[in-house]
């Protein structure tokens, strides 16, 4: 059976980024990724799923909401709700 636990912002940075860039650190990439950023589908979504190259069950998704698109393709303003952190660990059986 999976476990999907919620993560605050700093548990995924402590989990996902390297301490020194910043940035995400080697040992993660991007597993999959969804950007309705107009919101043509329903609420403006950015998803985006990164999965441990060295332990294939376990990975981290982020999920962002941005404000609407204006008519000129611009952002409206701040995120509508905040971010969300989730932390996948399958079992092997579901993997």
């Amino acid at each position: 059976m999976s476990r999907i636990s919620k993560l605050t912002c700093a548990e995924r940075d402590a989990a996902l980024l390297d301490k020194s860039t910043g940035r995400p650190s080697d040992d993660w990439c991007v597993y999959s990724s969804l950007t309705d950023i107009s919101g043509m589908y329903g609420e403006p979504r950015i998803e985006t799923t990164w999965q441990m190259k060295h332990v294939l069950s376990r990975g981290i998704t982020d999920v962002r909401h941005p404000a609407p698109l204006d008519h000129d393709g611009r952002s409206t303003g701040e995120d509508v709700r905040p971010c969300e952190h989730y932390l996948v660990d399958l079992d092997e059986d579901d993997s």
